[in-house]
């Protein structure tokens, strides 16, 4: 049976391993100097925190192996990752984010073995191929929207793996992989079959439960946000696009620059790595282009991906 390890812990990474753990999948965390790994050493865990025989497929979720600490022998590796170019999911337009989210990749990971997601999700709709809508060239892991119904669906393999059919996934996880893969183009409705009100309405309760306070309280600091970032100093790049400035800390800037469609950058940040950095976050892919450009015209070390309406700088060297 696969082994699937899994990186830092969030929102998205705890929907991943409730869905593979309601589909009987062996599950570990990788590990870090004795700790779960955080989303500054994610990539340079050196065990997990279960057995790992070489013998087994591996399937690693957003992390990756320090040099010393990467096994030789193993060669039978799937990774499901959207954060580093080479990413599977990395630099996938909105159109395409479940494909392109981690969440939306262990779906599909799922989809190819006997019918683990019908078991996992108990009463969603099925669809056989060739009913309406016609969906005959479906193929297992491939995604597709019912344009009547905006719900999306799943290729599955069925028992008797002659056949394929299609089951709906569960709303909360479509709206968990909008969110988590280009959450600003979410926003603005680019993302199929999500509506941008009921994405807000569950962006709400979904960080109130994490953050352990209630969704008006959320509700609350992104309006205070929003206009924190329309009064904030303006700067241009080059082509005349226009970023606003933010120092210090703002309760939920990330969500009210998402939400309202205002680009900003967000200076003297200390990342899981503890380097500083400058932060970049828009809707405009050609303006993460720009700024990404800029910050490296500068000699800064730069990551990012425009797609995903995101980018940083980090200031020390």
């Amino acid at each position: 049976m696969t082994i699937y390890i899994l990186g830092a812990g969030d929102p998205e990474m705890e929907r991943i391993e409730a869905l593979l753990t309601a589909c009987g999948r062996a599950v570990v965390h990788a590990i870090a100097g004795e700790r779960r790994v955080h989303p500054g050493s994610a990539y340079a865990a050196d065990s997990a925190d279960g057995p790992l025989p070489l013998n087994r497929p591996w399937v690693m979720i957003e992390c990756g192996w320090a040099p010393a600490a990467a096994p030789a022998e193993k060669a039978d590796i799937t990774v499901i990752d959207h954060h580093r170019p080479g990413d599977p999911g990395f630099g996938r337009p909105p159109a395409e984010f479940l494909a392109a989210s981690s969440l939306g990749q262990v779906i599909s990971n799922l989809s190819h073995t006997r019918p683990a997601l019908i078991s996992a999700w108990p009463g969603q709709r099925r669809a056989s191929v060739g009913v309406p809508p016609d969906w005959r060239g479906l193929d297992v892991g491939e995604f597709v929207l019912d344009e009547h119904s905006g719900r999306w669906y799943v290729g599955i393999r069925v028992d008797t793996q002659r056949d394929a059919a299609a089951i709906e996934i569960p709303q909360d996880l479509v709206l968990a992989a909008a969110a988590d893969h280009c959450l600003g183009a979410a926003y603005q409705g680019w993302c199929p079959g999500v509506h941008p009100v009921s994405l807000m309405t569950w962006r709400a309760e979904s960080r109130a439960k994490f953050q352990r306070r209630t969704a008006i309280a959320v509700l609350a600091d992104v309006e205070a946000a929003i206009a924190v970032l329309r009064v904030a100093p303006k700067r241009h790049l080059c082509g005349g696009l226009e970023v606003a400035t933010i120092t210090g800390s703002v309760p939920e800037l990330p969500e009210a620059g998402t939400r309202s469609g205002i680009s900003y950058e967000a200076d003297g940040l200390i990342g899981p790595d503890k380097r500083r950095k400058i932060v970049l976050s828009s809707v405009d892919p050609a303006l993460v282009r720009a700024w990404i450009v800029e910050q490296q015209s500068l000699g800064r070390e730069t990551y990012g991906d425009p797609e995903r309406g995101f980018a940083g700088a980090y200031l020390d060297y």
